[in-house]
């Protein structure tokens, strides 16, 4: 059975084009013992189609590591990552930014030694992984009790702004530090930070396009959003605790927030507020007073629920807004005005339950998100899911969206980030217990502009390849795979289709469907059985589709 399996992959591969090192579902960026979890916005782009992936990993401790994976899906910096500091001690939760030279910077809290207080450390390293900073990172701040690294972010001037979370003064209160680093890792502001407010909570931070930032967080103190503006000295331009973006509907606690810059001096900032399970969205101008009124604007009034909110600057006049809206992922745009491009509820990008994250982005007219799904059999397990639309609202990845993995990943372990891969495309990482597996590993993948999943052979990597004649074209992947195959085909006038699956030997084991479609993308699986509903073994398989004037034929290859 092996030889004959083994002679049938040898076929296959010689008469396809193989994906390099992107593999079914996912490459495993770090699959070593311990767990491993991607940083908050622990995935950069690293211009060349590729992706940096940052973590807190605790194979031996809790250290953090990067690598560097190619656009071919190659792991650059080593089968398991790079340690990118691993000092005596505890260092976890690391946050990145670009370091605008072609590498990352990262930040990170610091229990060096076993110190019973946590520090603020951070490195710098370049495209070919050298560190630049001192061995084991530079110290950003060393104080008693508890600092966690909130926030980090290339300034307009090429510098570095970290923004923590401090309990130098606790129990009295916690606060909120910041302080800025040069390109040597040099602090340019008081030694032990400036210190932003008194009122705790979990800030993030905006570019004022003048080498300081805005600081925006949900409150500790009060039930709302609040605002600072640390210009390029480290200097507070207004009054504590800042300024009110939104007077109560928010809180440290309840309240998970996304901001970006609004293209005018100015801010948006969205948060969801778990007490009322509504979200909102307002913008801040560059004086920091709100311009849509004191709570700003519901995102969907009409919705029993709204979570878990990610903006990006869409054009110098609106800001695009996803959100998970029911369990569903809704899209909005929103003018500078106030004004919604859609109706009332938004546009939804999904089919299917989603929860935990959503990753998404907008380049070059298009919006990419990536997001865990409700998986078919097992309403508490997810699999991974991405989808590309147009600013208008059209799906390019059908209604369903693309499967980025079909492991079933447990909810308390579905975390991811995904960046553009500089080709209309996608690469999104996250955390996985495939397998049940008591640990997480992290797992990387990249989904093409057209659709297809890294690994999929059924297509030659050539973007120049030819369309099948008339009006079909067929397409089938992960292939090869292992569990479930996606059978996608694009109608340009209404046909009636039958889809069937043949074994070596020419034999009929399953149709899949035979019915009338109309003009446009559709999506079957096959999840590898046969009329029976027994699960076929390993080798080749032929899918066919029919219509009234065309046949087509797809090779694909089970894997077990």
């Amino acid at each position: 059975m092996h030889t004959r399996l083994f002679m049938l992959m040898v076929l296959f591969l010689m008469t396809t084009h193989l994906y390099a090192q992107w593999q079914l579902n996912g490459v495993a960026v770090c699959d070593t013992g311990g767990k491993q979890h991607v940083a908050a916005n622990g995935i950069l782009s690293d211009g060349a189609g590729g992706a940096f992936v940052v973590w807190g990993d605790n194979r031996n401790g809790w250290d953090i590591y990067a690598q560097r994976v190619d656009s071919s899906g190659r792991m650059r910096w080593g089968r398991q990552g790079k340690g990118i500091c691993t000092a005596p001690g505890w260092q976890f939760a690391p946050r990145v930014a670009p370091d605008g030279e072609g590498g990352f910077i990262t930040a990170w809290a610091d229990y060096r030694n076993y110190h019973a207080s946590s520090e603020v450390y951070a490195q710098r390293v370049d495209k070919n992984g050298n560190i630049l900073w001192k061995k084991e990172g530079v110290e950003v701040l060393a104080y008693d009790q508890f600092q966690g690294v909130e926030d980090v972010l290339l300034a307009s001037d090429s510098t570095f702004i970290i923004i923590w979370r401090d309990d130098r003064f606790f129990p009295d209160s916690s606060s909120i530090h910041i302080q800025k680093l040069n390109k040597d890792g040099e602090k340019q502001w008081q030694d032990d930070g400036v210190r932003v407010s008194n009122d705790p909570g979990a800030p993030r931070l905006v570019t004022d396009e003048k080498g300081g930032a805005f600081v925006i967080w949900a409150g500790g103190d009060v039930d709302g959003i609040l605002v600072q503006h640390i210009d390029k000295h480290g200097k507070r331009r207004w009054d504590m605790p800042g300024r009110f973006a939104s007077l109560n509907n928010a809180s440290w606690h309840y309240s998970r927030i996304s901001v970006c810059s609004d293209g005018a001096g100015g801010a948006y900032v969205a948060w969801d507020y778990d007490d009322t399970d509504h979200a909102y969205l307002q913008r801040i101008d560059s004086l920091g007073y709100s311009v849509w009124g004191s709570n700003g604007i519901q995102i969907n009034s009409n919705a029993i629920s709204q979570q878990k909110p990610s903006i990006s600057k869409f054009h110098s006049d609106s800001v695009l807004l996803l959100w998970q809206d029911n369990f569903y992922v809704r899209m909005q745009i929103f003018s500078k005005d106030g004004k919604r491009k859609f109706n009332s509820v938004g546009l939804r990008l999904t089919n299917y339950k989603t929860s935990s994250y959503i990753s998404s982005f907008y380049k070059n007219g298009h919006i990419l998100v990536s997001h865990p799904e409700v998986t078919n059999f097992t309403p508490n397990e997810f699999i991974v899911k991405a989808q590309k639309a147009s600013t208008s609202g059209y799906l390019f990845w059908d209604s369903s969206g693309v499967t980025v993995s079909d492991k079933e990943i447990s909810p308390d372990q579905v975390r991811g980030f995904s960046v553009s891969d500089g080709a209309g495309g996608i690469i999104t990482a996250w955390d996985d217990n495939r397998e049940y597996n008591v640990e997480t590993d992290i797992y990387i993948q990249r989904v093409y502009a057209d659709g297809r999943v890294g690994g999929d052979t059924t297509t030659s990597i050539n973007h120049t390849r030819q369309n099948p004649p008339g009006n079909i074209q067929l397409k089938a992947y992960p292939n090869p795979f292992n569990n479930t195959i996606h059978i996608e085909f694009l109608l340009t006038k209404k046909d009636k289709i039958r889809l069937s699956v043949y074994n070596l030997r020419g034999r009929k084991i399953k149709t899949l469907i035979h019915t009338t479609f109309n003009t446009g993308r559709h999506q079957i699986p096959w999840r590898a059985v046969n009329y029976a509903g027994k699960k076929v073994s390993s080798g080749l398989y032929f899918i066919a589709l029919q219509g009234n004037s065309l046949n087509q034929l797809r090779k694909v290859l089970l894997i077990k």
